[in-house]
């Protein structure tokens, strides 16, 4: 049978991780990282697309504000490659 002083005890170290939570928080050594709602639910910018062209390398397609980008990234950069047009807008094959 569960004792008063075995739930106590959880109860204290769930209270002791916390806090620990609660000071890292505000130095800025933790950060919440989950999927917060956004408040509009309109997303400006989202990937569509990753291709990966190598361990480091990869194009990223972008869409931000209905306007497709072609992104290039690496280890130590983010290049803007190209603006892509939308075939069904442009009236393309």
């Amino acid at each position: 049978m569960i004792e008063v002083s075995q739930i106590l005890a959880v109860l204290v170290v769930l209270g002791f991780l916390w806090g620990t939570l609660l000071v890292l928080r505000s130095k800025g050594l933790a950060a919440f990282r989950g999927r917060l709602p956004r408040p509009s639910g309109h997303r400006q910018m989202e990937v569509v697309e990753r291709l990966p062209l190598g361990t480091a390398h990869s194009l990223v397609m972008v869409r931000i504000d209905g306007q497709l980008f072609l992104v290039s990234v690496g280890p130590n950069s983010c290049s803007p490659v190209t603006p892509l047009v939308n075939t069904s807008q442009a009236g393309g094959d």
